[in-house]
C-alpha cells in the first residue's frame, strides 16, 4: 500500500505479517528470507513501537491480494508537527468492496497526539471478495485552538483469484461416484496445500484418495515436501458412497444431483493463512430409465472348468410394471466363459422403482482375465428389449493349487 500526507498528519498503511511466520516445512530459511528483502520505495518506518517486537512490513511485490486470504494490515497516523500537538484523534477504517459495500475493520481513539508521535494498530481482514477494494480511513482531531479539522484517505488493491479448480464426476454402475478435482496455482508464490477435502451432501460418504502410507507415516501422494509452485497442477480424487438410505431408495438414487463442497485450506511461501470453500458440487443425474441390470456378488478368481455363480439385480426405473425374461447363448467365438442352465425364463414382476435379484450360474473354459457375456433381458409387457454387454471381468486359474 502506501503512505499519504496531509499538511500535518501522515496516513501509513501496509501490509504485515507475523516474524512467527513459520514455512520450513515446505520452504527452505534462505528462500524465505531472500523474499523479505525491501528493494521498493514504501516508508520503512511504518510499524508502531509496540508492535516491531511481533510485525514485519511486507515488500511491495509481496503486496498483491488474493481471495481467501487472511491480511495483517498495519494503520499508522503520525502527527508531522514539531510543537504542534492534535487532540481528540478519532480515526475510522472502513473497507469499501467493487464500489458498492462498505464494511467496519478496525477504529483508533486518542484525546491527545503529541508532535512527532504516531498512533497505530494492527487490523486484521479476511478477504471474501474479488474485484476492486479500497481503504477509506476517515480521520478527524483538534489543534490547539480548538479547530476541527476531518479528512479522507484512500487506498485501493486488487483480489485476484489464487486457485482454479475443474471438476470432473464419473458415476461408476455400482452407484459410486467418484470426483476428480483439478486444482492449478495462480497465485505469484509457492503455496502448501495444508487441506484438500471434500464435505459431502447429506447424500453421500466420502472416502479421499489423496494420501498413502510411506514407511508407515502418512503424506500426501504428491510427495513428501508438500510445495505447490506457482503455475503447477495437481488432481485431487474423492469417491463417494450413496449412504444406505439412499440407495434403499431407488427414486431419490436416481435422482440425486447435490455431491457436496470442496474445502481448500492453504498457507503462502510468506505465511499468510488462506481458505475457499467452493459452491456446490452438482453432478448430471445418472438419468436412469428402463430395466438396469447390475452385478452384486462375483467371484474374483475362478478355476478352470468349475462353475461358479453371480448374483445380478434388476432395478425397475421405468413408470409401469415390467415382467423381465433373461436371455443368454453362448454362441460368440472363442466365448472363455459359458453359461449354464435355460435362457428365456420370466422373473417375478418388478414394481416402478423396485428391484429383484436373481442368479445365473457360469462355467469358465479359458484361463485368463475375461469379461462376462452379455444378457439380454426383455420386458414381456412392453415388448422392450434391453442389452448389458458391460459386465465385470473374472480371473479364470489352472487350479486351485496355482
Amino acid at each position: 500500500m502506501e503512505t499519504v500526507r496531509n499538511e500535518l498528519v501522515s496516513v501509513k498503511v501496509h501490509r504485515v505479517i507475523s516474524k512467527d511466520t513459520k514455512v520450513d516445512h515446505f520452504l527452505s530459511s534462505e528462500e524465505f528470507e531472500s523474499m523479505l528483502k525491501f528493494e521498493d520505495d514504501f516508508d520503512q518506518d511504518c510499524i508502531g513501537e509496540d508492535f516491531l517486537d511481533k510485525w514485519q512490513r511486507l515488500p511491495k511485490n509481496l503486496c498483491k491480494a488474493y481471495l481467501g486470504e487472511t491480511h495483517y494490515i498495519s494503520m499508522m497516523v503520525v502527527n508531522d508537527s514539531v510543537r504542534e500537538p492534535m487532540m481528540d484523534v478519532a480515526i475510522q477504517i472502513d473497507m469499501q468492496i467493487s464500489n458498492e459495500r462498505i464494511i467496519s475493520i478496525g477504529q483508533i481513539d486518542s484525546p491527545f497526539l503529541d508532535g512527532k508521535k504516531s498512533l497505530c494498530d494492527i487490523l486484521k481482514y479476511e478477504v471474501k471478495d474479488p474485484g476492486n477494494h479500497m481503504v477509506i480511513c476517515s480521520i478527524s482531531y483538534k489543534d490547539s485552538v480548538g479547530e476541527i479539522t476531518a479528512f479522507r484517505r484512500y487506498f485501493k488493491f486488487q483480489v485476484s483469484k489464487p486457485l482454479d479448480v475443474k471438476t470432473k464426476f464419473y458415476n461408476a454402475e455400482n452407484d459410486e461416484v467418484f470426483l476428480e478435482a483439478q486444482v492449478e496455482n495462480l497465485t505469484h508464490l509457492p503455496i502448501c496445500l495444508e487441506k484438500v477435502s471434500l464435505e459431502p451432501s447429506q447424500y453421500f460418504d466420502v472416502t479421499e484418495m489423496n494420501k498413502t502410507l510411506v514407511d508407515d507415516k502418512e503424506q500426501w501422494v504428491f510427495g513428501e515436501i508438500n510445495r505447490f509452485n506457482p503455475g503447477e497442477s495437481r488432481q485431487y480424487l474423492f469417491g463417494l458412497t450413496p449412504k444406505p438410505k439412499v440407495q434403499s431408495d431407488i427414486k431419490l438414487l436416481a435422482s440425486v444431483t447435490n455431491i457436496g463442497k470442496l474445502d481448500i485450506v492453504w498457507i503462502t511461501s510468506i505465511g499468510v493463512n488462506g481458505r475457499l470453500q467452493t459452491s456446490v458440487l452438482e453432478r448430471m443425474s445418472p438419468g436412469y430409465n428402463g430395466i438396469r441390470l447390475t452385478v452384486e456378488g462375483i467371484p474374483s478368481q475362478v478355476c478352470l472348468e468349475k462353475k461358479f455363480n453371480i448374483v445380478f439385480r434388476l432395478t425397475n426405473y421405468c413408470e409401469y410394471t415390467v415382467e423381465p425374461a433373461v436371455h443368454f447363448d453362448n454362441k460368440s467365438e472363442n466365448q472363455p466363459i459359458l453359461w449354464l442352465g435355460v435362457s428365456g425364463k420370466t422373473t417375478k414382476k418388478i414394481n416402478p422403482f423396485e428391484f429383484q435379484d436373481f442368479q445365473l450360474t457360469a462355467y469358465p473354459v479359458k484361463t485368463g482375465l475375461h469379461p462376462i457375456a452379455k444378457i439380454i433381458v426383455n420386458d414381456v409387457i412392453s415388448r422392450t428389449t434391453y442389452e448389458f454387454s458391460e459386465l465385470p471381468c473374472v480371473n479364470v486359474r489352472q487350479s486351485e493349487q496355482e
